[in-house]
């Protein structure tokens, strides 16, 4: 099952192709359950691809991080119908032939950085052989997908990040209030050169008691010796 790029854009820009699209709440999915949900869009599918159609069948759920849009689609390349007018980009000529394949496209602000996740189910072929197993596989997918939006890993991670940042935050700025009283440096240096002048200590030095002394080796009595050699004269 082929059709070309000429035959593909063609049939997008005319809209002739089988498009469903359903809205529902994460609330239906777990009463309704996901099988029950998409069997008119698998049936419409399998229609579509009997009479070399293509299809686009779509159901939109509301999660408190965004919307999310399950996308059964087939398609000659893994990309969804609204940049059909990119496809030329990747092919030689608008006449090239490609496959029919399914494929599972989900959006989402969280399913992943890009917000596009698009899954090859099977070819279009294979899918008419085992309609039956093929809708138990896309079952199985689009119910991992619903999962992962119920409770995204990425959401939890930045729950846990966000008080962690906070806490660096206010640990930085109680480090900057320690370093700020420590900074008055300039009150220690003006004690210390308040301190060098008293430890000079310049009338302190004992000069005078010096002086003192040396009046006292003055007076060695030389006129004692002096009186005693006049008096041997006299006799």
């Amino acid at each position: 099952m082929k059709m070309t790029v000429e035959q593909f854009m063609s049939a997008i820009e005319e809209e002739t192709y089988t498009k469903l699209f359903y809205a529902a709440t994460p609330e239906d999915v777990q009463n309704v359950g996901i099988p029950d949900l998409f069997a008119k869009g698998y049936a419409a599918l399998a229609e579509s691809l009997k009479n070399n159609q293509l299809a686009e069948i779509q159901l939109m759920i509301e999660y408190p991080e965004g919307t999310a849009i399950f996308t059964l689609e087939t398609n000659i390349i893994n990309l969804p119908y609204k940049y059909y007018k990119k496809l030329p980009g990747f092919f030689n000529e608008v006449t090239d032939e490609a496959e029919i394949n399914v494929y599972l496209i989900v959006e989402s602000p969280v399913i992943n950085v890009s917000k596009l996740r698009i899954d090859k189910v099977t070819s279009g072929v294979e899918y008419l052989e085992h309609q039956a197993d093929f809708n138990v596989t896309m079952t199985t997918m689009i119910a991992e997908k619903v999962a992962f939006l119920e409770n995204p890993p990425e959401i939890v991670e930045k729950e846990k990040v966000e008080p962690v940042k906070k806490a660096a935050a206010t640990k930085k700025k109680v480090v900057k209030k320690k370093k700020a009283p420590a900074k008055k440096k300039p009150a220690k240096k003006t004690t210390v050169a308040a301190k060098k002048p008293a430890a000079k200590k310049p009338a302190v030095k004992k000069a005078a008691t010096k002086k003192v002394t040396k009046k006292k080796v003055a007076t060695k009595k030389p006129a004692a010796k002096k009186t005693t050699t006049k008096k041997k004269e006299d006799k």
